[in-house]
């Protein structure tokens, strides 16, 4: 991955790696965002998405994020990456990721997470 960012894409790099709890999460979002993770029905507000992440924290131990490519296209940012999720019974699993976000005045005004979560909640 490139390390010459431009502005969108650093404040995206920044969520996707220093992003620690649900606060930390929501923060991230406009007042007014949507967010859509996977094929689940939109989340709409701030205080809806941070919900939303205390609900998904509780279903795993932990997950991170191993960049390949961030590409930056005025207001928006598309990531490729795998995440990589430590289940609940310490089994880690790694699935490939695109995230489409728009910004506006620095802040998450739409994120749509394309990925495929049955193998980490596979037995």
């Amino acid at each position: 991955m490139s390390e010459t960012l431009g502005t969108q894409a650093s404040i995206v790099k920044r969520f996707l790696t220093e992003v620690r709890s649900p606060d930390d999460f929501a923060a991230f979002f406009a007042e007014d965002a949507s967010y859509r993770f996977g094929n689940f029905p939109p989340i709409l507000g701030r205080n809806a998405i941070r919900e939303s992440s205390i609900g998904f924290r509780s279903r795993v131990k932990l997950a991170r994020h191993d960049i390949k490519n961030l590409w930056e296209m005025g207001d928006t940012v598309v990531s490729e990456m795998e995440v990589i999720y430590t289940r609940l019974d310490d089994k880690v699993v790694v699935v490939p990721c695109t995230d489409v976000i728009h910004l506006h005045d620095g802040l998450f005004q739409a994120m749509r997470i394309y990925i495929d979560m049955s193998p980490v909640f596979a037995s």
